[in-house]
């Protein structure tokens, strides 16, 4: 899974880049181009990734994956939580703070009734900076982030959610 090749622990780089970054349009695109000849069942394997690649992305691609979910013949719980988070990530790219934490707060919500702790993690994660930007920073999406960021080594959950990184300390070689 993209987020899972991504690393959530010590290696971000892909949740690093900043947002609308070619790295993750391209992927949006590579995968938008393939699904549209061979359109595949929006499953739990790939379409939480794409979605989220579609968020950090920005709007375009937001849309792009949005498209895709709304020609879905056949709804997942998967998918539905993938429409909340691209439809999200539009909501912020227009300014919508508000909207797009509610977005992503319902994304989450459908992700604990999978259940899928990871998705869940991520989509919280998305719904804390948008509350941030919101004017409402702190609450439950936050608490519940830096409580598993830290169970699970996560730092890059916290850089998505725009808070600081807490520094690990020096690197010990074993």
């Amino acid at each position: 899974r993209l987020h899972a090749r991504a690393g959530l622990g010590t290696d971000d780089r892909l949740w690093a880049r900043p947002v609308g970054s070619a790295r993750h349009q391209g992927l949006v695109d590579e995968l938008a181009d393939a699904w549209s000849a061979v359109p595949a069942l929006a499953s739990g394997e790939w379409i939480a990734a794409a979605a989220y690649a579609a968020a950090l992305a920005g709007r375009d691609a937001a849309v792009r994956v949005r498209a895709m979910l709304d020609r879905l013949d056949h709804r997942t719980p998967w998918s539905e939580a993938a429409l909340r988070t691209v439809t999200g990530a539009v909501a912020a790219a227009d300014g919508d703070h508000r909207r797009a934490a509610e977005l992503h707060l319902a994304g989450a919500e459908v992700y604990a009734r999978i259940p899928d702790v990871t998705d869940r993690m991520l989509a919280l994660a998305l719904a804390a900076a948008e509350l941030e930007l919101a004017g409402e920073p702190e609450g439950a999406p936050l608490a519940e982030v830096r409580a598993f960021a830290q169970r699970n080594e996560a730092p890059g959950l916290l850089a998505l959610a725009r808070r600081p990184v807490p520094d690990a300390g020096p690197a010990v070689a074993c």
